[in-house]
C-alpha cells in the first residue's frame, strides 16, 4: 500500500513537472517572438528601403530628364542667340550697305546736278554770246554765284524775290505791303526820306517762306546792262519786280532784258496807282465843274468819271511801257525786247496789296482795287515753279 502511494506520488510529480512553467522555454519562446518581430521589422524596413530606393531612382530619373531638358533648353537658347546675332549682324550689314548705297546715290545725284548746272551754264553762256553779244568770260561763274548767294544769305528753303526801282516809286512801301506790314512797323523797310537806296536791302517775310530784296535803281548806265545785272547779283533771284512811277529807265530795261536771258520771271509794276488815279479824277472833276460856282467840295467822285479815269490810266500806262520797250529794242537792236514789250503791266495800290496779303479790308470802300490779287498770285506761283524746275 505504501508502495502504491509512493508510485502515485512519483507519477503526480512527473505530471506536475510537465505542466509547471519552464523558464528556459519561456526565454526561448520570447526569443522566437522577438526574432519574428525583428524579421517582420526587417521585412518592412526592406520594403520601405526598396520603396525609398525606387523613389530615389525615380527622382534621379526625373532629375536626369530635367537636366537633359535644361541642356536642350540651353542649347536651344544658344542656337536662338546665335541666330539672333546672325540676323542682327545681317541687318546691320544691310543697313550699312543701304547707307553706303544712299550716300553713293546722293553723291551721284549731286554730281549729276552739278553736271546739269554746268551744261546749263554753258548753254546760257553760248546763248548769251550769240543773242546778247555778251562774252563768255563775262558771265558769272559757279564760284561767283556761290559768293553772291553768301552775300545775300541765300537759303534753299526760301523764295528770293527782288523789287527794283528808284526812290520815290513807292518800292519800299510795296515791300512792306507784300510782307503784311505797315510802314510804321518796327520791322518795316525804311520809306520816304529815311529810305536807303545805295545798297540792296534784305527783308524776310514774317509769315511766308519768302525773302524780299530792295534793289536800288541806277538811272543812266555807264556800263553794259549785263554788267550791272551781274554786279547786283540779280541772276540768283526767283523773280524780279520792276517798279516805276512816271517813266521807264535804262536800269529797268536792263533788268527786263537780262531776266529774259536768265529765264527769271519778271513783272512790270506801277505802284501808287490809287494816288495817280485820284489826280486824274480830280482833274476831270475840275474840268467838269470849272464853270459851276455852286460846286460842293465834299461831293463824292462821279462813278462815271472814276471809271473813265481808270480806263485812261490803264491804257496810257500800257502804251507808254510798250513804247519805251519798243524804242529800247530798236536802239539796242535786240529783238527779244519786242516780246518783253507785250508783257502785262500790273497797276497796284500799296494799301490794297496790304489788304490782299493780310485779309484786312475794314476800309474796303476806300480801297482802289487794280491788279493786286493777280500780281500776288502770279508772283508766288511763277517764283515757286521756277524754283522747282531748277
Amino acid at each position: 500500500m505504501g508502495g502504491v502511494v509512493s508510485a502515485g506520488k512519483k507519477i503526480f510529480k512527473a505530471i506536475s513537472g510537465i505542466f509547471r512553467p519552464n523558464p528556459t522555454m519561456a526565454v526561448i519562446e520570447h526569443h522566437h517572438d522577438n526574432q519574428a518581430q525583428l524579421s517582420e521589422a526587417l521585412l518592412q524596413a526592406n520594403s520601405t528601403q526598396q520603396r525609398a530606393n525606387e523613389a530615389q531612382r525615380k527622382a534621379e530619373e526625373d532629375q536626369r530628364k530635367a537636366d537633359e531638358a535644361q541642356l536642350r533648353a540651353e542649347e536651344n537658347q544658344r542656337s536662338a542667340d546665335e541666330a539672333r546675332l546672325r540676323i542682327e549682324a545681317q541687318a546691320m550689314e544691310i543697313v550699312r550697305q543701304a547707307k553706303e548705297s544712299q550716300l553713293q546715290a546722293e553723291n551721284a545725284q549731286r554730281r549729276a546736278e552739278a553736271t546739269l548746272r554746268d551744261a546749263e551754264e554753258v548753254r546760257r553762256k553760248v546763248e548769251a554770246e550769240y543773242t546778247f553779244g555778251i562774252p563768255l568770260a563775262e558771265l558769272p561763274t559757279r564760284e561767283e554765284r556761290e559768293e553772291t548767294e553768301r552775300r545775300y544769305h541765300y537759303r534753299r528753303d526760301r523764295l528770293h524775290i527782288a523789287i527794283a526801282g528808284f526812290t520815290g516809286t513807292g518800292k519800299s512801301s510795296l515791300i512792306n505791303a507784300f510782307r503784311g506790314l505797315k510802314d510804321i512797323h518796327k520791322d518795316a523797310a525804311a520809306t520816304g526820306h529815311n529810305e536807303t537806296t545805295k545798297y540792296v536791302g534784305r527783308y524776310p517775310d514774317p509769315k511766308l517762306p519768302v525773302v524780299w530784296f530792295d534793289v536800288p535803281g541806277a538811272g543812266t548806265l555807264n556800263t553794259p546792262d549785263w554788267k550791272y545785272f551781274n554786279a547786283q547779283g540779280l541772276y540768283i533771284f526767283d523773280a524780279v519786280l520792276i517798279v516805276f512811277n512816271q517813266r521807264f529807265t535804262a536800269t529797268d530795261i536792263a533788268i527786263l532784258r537780262n531776266c529774259k536771258r536768265y529765264e527769271i520771271p519778271s513783272y512790270i509794276v506801277r505802284s501808287q496807282s490809287d494816288l495817280t488815279l485820284q489826280k486824274i479824277v480830280k482833274k476831270k472833276e475840275e474840268a467838269k465843274h470849272c464853270d459851276d460856282e455852286d460846286e460842293d467840295e465834299d461831293e463824292e467822285d462821279d462813278p462815271r468819271i472814276v471809271t473813265e479815269a481808270r480806263r485812261e490810266y490803264k491804257e496810257s500806262t500800257s502804251e507808254s511801257v510798250a513804247k519805251n520797250l519798243k524804242d529800247a529794242a530798236e536802239s539796242l537792236k535786240d529783238a527779244t525786247l519786242a516780246d518783253v514789250a507785250q508783257k502785262k503791266v500790273y497797276l497796284v495800290s500799296n494799301d490794297t496789296v496790304y489788304a490782299v496779303v493780310t485779309g484786312k479790308k475794314k476800309n474796303s470802300k476806300k480801297l482802289a482795287f487794280f491788279d493786286e490779287k493777280e500780281l500776288v498770285g502770279d508772283l508766288l506761283h511763277d517764283a515757286n515753279e521756277r524754283r522747282l524746275s531748277n
